[in-house]
């Protein structure tokens, strides 16, 4: 039997990673948003209910430290797929290419959460405006990321689910998971009409990323399929 310590790492990161992303969702949708979506660092009305929100640094907290502890995540669907087709390779590359995007978002983000709010409170008129001007612009930023670092990775979940698929058996409903997951999230955000489906894709990402953690630990290098 060879070592596994690589794909338990990989699990323990992988739930740990959802536990964070499912955390920054409840609180989201307890402080009256809807899941994950963009903020406009330019809108007075946003920074003013930021810095009222006393758990506003902590869901960006966890939105940040969640894809972080993803990174991890991915290290164990090497070990998994790497006797697939080439895709399985270049869509674990894809993931890690997009959570660069994402985790620098997530990280600008935190930093405008943190920081813009109170000082937007504590400015004059002339100094809001400025600060809304820089807000709008960084705002800008974060949306590009976001694209860029979801279309990228969850591509690349894609071809994971399509590689997982085809290993049949056991693993072929993670595979149709991780597919829906990321069609879902994709579509929720290149087409505003269905937006609320980026929410139910990051469910299903969620649930496929508990079940993958536990597929990790409980994986054997010599066990069939």
């Amino acid at each position: 039997m060879g070592d596994t310590s690589l794909t338990k790492l990989s699990g323990i990161f992988s739930l740990l990673s959802a536990a964070c992303i499912i955390g920054a969702i409840a609180i989201g949708i307890a402080s009256g948003g809807q899941g994950p979506q963009a903020m406009d660092f330019g809108d007075p009305a946003l920074l003013a209910r930021l810095h009222a929100d006393k758990n506003a640094i902590l869901l960006v907290s966890l939105a940040l430290i969640g894809p972080a502890l993803g990174l991890g995540a991915g290290l164990g669907w090497y070990a998994l797929l790497r006797g697939q087709r080439a895709y399985a390779l270049l869509g674990i590359l894809l993931w890690y290419l997009g959570m660069i995007f994402i985790v620098w978002q997530d990280a600008l983000e935190l930093v405008l959460v943190t920081h813009l709010p109170a000082r937007y409170a504590a400015a004059d008129a002339t100094g809001q405006a400025a600060l809304l001007a820089a807000g709008g612009l960084l705002g800008d930023a974060i949306a590009l990321f976001t694209l860029l670092g979801d279309l990228i990775s969850f591509f690349g979940l894609l071809l994971v689910g399509v590689a997982l698929w085809e290993k049949a058996g056991r693993w072929r409903w993670l595979g149709a998971v991780g597919i829906l997951s990321a069609v879902a999230i994709s579509l929720g955000l290149v087409v505003p009409a269905l937006a609320p489906l980026r929410l139910l894709g990051f469910i299903l990402f969620m649930v496929w990323m508990i079940a993958m953690g536990i597929a990790m630990l409980r994986w054997r290098p010599d066990a069939a399929g």
